[in-house]
């Protein structure tokens, strides 16, 4: 509903930038250029950077780099013995179950003891990522207020 409400709050301050905060306090829109300029750099540098392990771990024209051939052979012994056991289907299901687990609370709405949801959370809250409440509110601001 937040998202909704944020143009005509935007308008209703006297100020250009500023929208209402809940109450009658006008405060500055958020400034999204930035975090979108650190999110554009961050993605372009580590596009960098594993293009860069790529042509030196992986592609022919790294083999010319003596240092790196011990790197090589072991990537592609990990790489054949990864493929021998089908570590990616066992990966992927390890990690939807990671995910189902710790949201049994909030999208099944199962009740399942404090105990059990504590240990849950807390030994696999880092499968279950919220994008879009991490980044869109401020986004959705500063673009609402132009």
């Amino acid at each position: 509903m937040f998202l909704l409400d944020l143009p005509s709050r935007c308008q209703l301050c006297a100020t250009k930038g500023q929208y209402l905060d809940g109450g009658s306090r006008c405060v500055d829109c958020p400034d999204a250029g930035r975090r979108i300029a650190l999110v554009v750099g961050l993605v372009v540098g580590c596009a960098a950077l594993m293009a860069g392990c790529f042509v030196a771990l992986v592609h022919p024209a790294g083999e010319r780099i003596p240092f790196l051939r011990p790197a090589r052979r072991a990537i592609a012994w990990l790489a054949c013995y990864a493929r021998s056991i089908g570590i990616v289907p066992k990966l992927k299901i390890l990690f939807s179950f990671f995910g189902i687990a710790t949201s049994l609370d909030e999208v099944y709405d199962a009740k399942m003891p404090p105990a059990y949801t504590e240990w849950v959370s807390a030994a696999f809250g880092w499968a279950q990522i919220d994008w879009v409440s991490w980044q869109l509110p401020h986004i959705s601001a500063s673009l609402a207020c132009l």
